[in-house]
Protein backbone atom coordinates (compact mmCIF):
# COMPACT_ATOMS: atom_id res chain seq x y z
CA UNK A 1 0.00 0.00 0.00
CA UNK A 2 2.45 2.67 1.39
CA UNK A 3 4.76 1.41 -1.64
CA UNK A 4 1.88 2.52 -4.45
CA UNK A 5 0.82 5.41 -2.62
CA UNK A 6 4.62 6.62 -3.02
CA UNK A 7 4.64 5.49 -7.05
CA UNK A 8 1.47 7.43 -7.20
CA UNK A 9 2.95 10.79 -5.46
CA UNK A 10 6.00 10.24 -7.86
CA UNK A 11 3.68 9.86 -10.63
CA UNK A 12 1.83 13.19 -9.77
CA UNK A 13 5.23 15.03 -9.68
CA UNK A 14 6.14 13.53 -13.11
CA UNK A 15 3.29 15.17 -14.85
CA UNK A 16 3.28 18.09 -12.90
CA UNK A 17 6.97 18.44 -14.15
CA UNK A 18 6.06 17.41 -17.75
CA UNK A 19 3.74 20.30 -17.76
CA UNK A 20 6.35 23.03 -16.35
CA UNK A 21 8.40 21.50 -18.98
CA UNK A 22 5.80 21.68 -21.80
CA UNK A 23 4.72 25.19 -20.55
CA UNK A 24 8.22 26.46 -21.04
CA UNK A 25 8.50 24.58 -24.01
CA UNK A 26 5.29 26.70 -25.49
CA UNK A 27 6.49 30.17 -24.07
CA UNK A 28 9.71 29.75 -25.39
CA UNK A 29 9.25 28.13 -28.92
CA UNK A 30 5.93 30.87 -28.57
CA UNK A 31 8.27 34.11 -27.96
CA UNK A 32 10.72 32.62 -30.60
CA UNK A 33 8.33 32.85 -33.30
CA UNK A 34 6.84 36.37 -31.85
CA UNK A 35 10.27 37.63 -32.45
CA UNK A 36 10.66 35.69 -35.78
CA UNK A 37 7.61 37.36 -37.38
CA UNK A 38 8.75 41.12 -35.97
CA UNK A 39 12.59 40.37 -37.81
CA UNK A 40 10.67 39.54 -40.81
CA UNK A 41 8.38 42.37 -40.79
CA UNK A 42 11.23 44.70 -40.27
CA UNK A 43 13.24 43.33 -43.07
CA UNK A 44 10.11 43.61 -45.18
CA UNK A 45 9.70 47.29 -44.78
CA UNK A 46 13.24 48.02 -45.30
CA UNK A 47 13.30 46.15 -48.57
CA UNK A 48 10.28 48.45 -49.03
CA UNK A 49 12.12 51.74 -48.27
CA UNK A 50 15.16 50.73 -50.44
Amino acid sequence: MAAAISFGNALGEALISNQAYAALAWLTYGGAALVALVVIRVAGRRTRRA
